[in-house]
């Protein structure tokens, strides 16, 4: 989730021919780009840093990242 506005970016930057009257299609690039842009890029930093809850993405997978540290060895 995190790396997706990456990965469309460069799916994007692949089409060499834009044509969005013949392939409307090709609106799901951009359109895609900007909606997983705010999300990793503008919703998941509030959350993770105003807000006591899970960030979007682990609301969405229905995930939780817990990290659990160990006691030392005696």
């Amino acid at each position: 989730m995190l790396l997706s506005p990456l990965w469309l970016l460069w799916l994007a930057l692949r089409v060499e021919h834009w044509d969005v009257f013949g392939a409307p299609q090709q609106l799901l690039l951009p359109v895609g780009l900007l909606l997983s842009g705010f999300v990793v890029g503008i919703w998941t930093p509030l959350a993770v840093f105003f807000g006591d809850e899970a960030a979007p993405y682990e609301r969405l997978s229905r995930t939780r990242n817990v990290a659990i540290s160990q006691e030392p060895a005696t």
